[in-house]
Formats: C-alpha cells, sequence, structure tokens
C-alpha cells in the first residue's frame, strides 16, 4: 500500500484483533492462537491489501519468524499503527503510531446501510404545507419544527408529504416514542398526559391530498402497539 513497514506489539494486536471481533470483519484470530503467539513481542505487517471499502487485510508475521496469519481491521486503525521507512543508506526511520482519539480510548468502526433521505425537500414540502406551524400545538419557529415522517424511511415509508407532519422538536420525540399516536381520524390518542398536548385532533393541511395517510398512520400504531 506504500513504502512504510507498519509493526504491532502485543497490546496493539490484541487490542486489533478485539476490534475486528467487535466489528465483526472476516478475518479475526482465535483465542487459542493469541494465546501461543502472544508471548512474542513484535509483529510485523509483511503485506496489506484493502479488502473491501475502508477495510485492509493484514498479513502479519512475528518478527524473525516465516509463519504469517491474516487479520482484518479497518483503515483508519491501520493508518494508526506505528510504523518505519528505510532511507537511502539502509536506516531505519521510525514513526510513532498516532491514534485517532486521545486518553487511550478505543473506537469502532462499522459499515453503515441505510435509506438515502431527501430530508430537505421533504422538510421544506412539510413545513409548507402546515404553513410553518406544529400540528399538536401553536410553535411557528422554523428552527424549532420538523418534519416528522410517520412511516419511518428504514421501514419502507416515502418522502411525500402525506407520510410527514410538521411537528415541533418536542412533540416530534412524543411521536417517534408513541407518547401520543395520531388516529386516521386524525383524533389523537394520548399515552403521556404530561407532554403538552391539550387539543384533540391535529390540524391540518389546506389540500387534503396533503393530508397524512391513514394507511401510513395505521401502519406506524401497529408497529408502537408490538
Amino acid at each position: 500500500m506504500n513504502n512504510e513497514i507498519k509493526y504491532l506489539d502485543r497490546d496493539l494486536l490484541l487490542e486489533t484483533n478485539k476490534a475486528a471481533s467487535r466489528e465483526k470483519r472476516n478475518r479475526i484470530l482465535k483465542d487459542g492462537f493469541l494465546e501461543k503467539i502472544l508471548a512474542k513481542h513484535i509483529f510485523i505487517v509483511s503485506r496489506a491489501m484493502y479488502h473491501k471499502k475502508n477495510e485492509v487485510r493484514l498479513f502479519i508475521s512475528p518478527l524473525g519468524e516465516n509463519e504469517e496469519f491474516q487479520l482484518d481491521c479497518s483503515y483508519t486503525r491501520y493508518d494508526s499503527f506505528p510504523g518505519y521507512t528505510v532511507n537511502e543508506k539502509g536506516e531505519k526511520v521510525f514513526k510513532s503510531g498516532i491514534r485517532p482519539y486521545l486518553n487511550e480510548r478505543e473506537w469502532q468502526e462499522i459499515e453503515r446501510k441505510e435509506p438515502v433521505r431527501n430530508q430537505y425537500s421533504f422538510r421544506k414540502a412539510v413545513l409548507s404545507a402546515y404553513k410553518n406551524i406544529c400540528a399538536v400545538c401553536d410553535i411557528s419557529d422554523k428552527e424549532l419544527l420538523r418534519a416528522a415522517h410517520i412511516v419511518d424511511v428504514r421501514f419502507g415509508g416515502t418522502d411525500t408529504i402525506d407520510n410527514g407532519i410538521c411537528l415541533c422538536v418536542n412533540h416530534e420525540i412524543a411521536f417517534d416514542k408513541g407518547l401520543f399516536l395520531i388516529q386516521s381520524n386524525y383524533e389523537i390518542k394520548l399515552r403521556d398526559s404530561g407532554i403538552g398536548i391539550t387539543v384533540s385532533k391535529i390540524k391540518l393541511p389546506s389540500d387534503s391530498n396533503d393530508f397524512p395517510s391513514p394507511k401510513n398512520i395505521t401502519k406506524k400504531n401497529s408497529a408502537l402497539k408490538k
């Protein structure tokens, strides 16, 4: 990957292997194997290759020995390992490892897969439909308003106005947590009386095509009851 030779001491190798296990990577060293090799002090990364996006497959050899084993880690972790280069005089020039987090804190990297949200256009359309007023209270400060999905996009929800409701920050959280329900007839059912809702029905857009979808409301409520 470059001309720098990376190496790990026994503690760094153990830390990297624990991270590989947490992050569910393909190449992980078994406990029994670790017990056998951790008595050795320095482990050289004899080869490294990109295995997949942001993941590096390490080929590690104990210093002075021919055996080789494989371990996967993130590129960020690989880049943080100490290493050395050899200059024109044949001298080794060492570089200390630089951890991305201070105070010896460990970190975890995982690959996230989630739908791409069209949040800007969705927010703009929903707030406009509700005239920039929370559907259950009178807050109209845009900085305090949210376009809340009825059915989250992770569960197949769309970025259309009828799958959104304009809510203030507090009521969006309460809605997501199911502290109140919006019925298919747009009436409000309180499950917690301490959330400051005094109306019995939500405000609706002027265009009936933008009303919250009863089908989506039913789907949302069914999920909350599970």
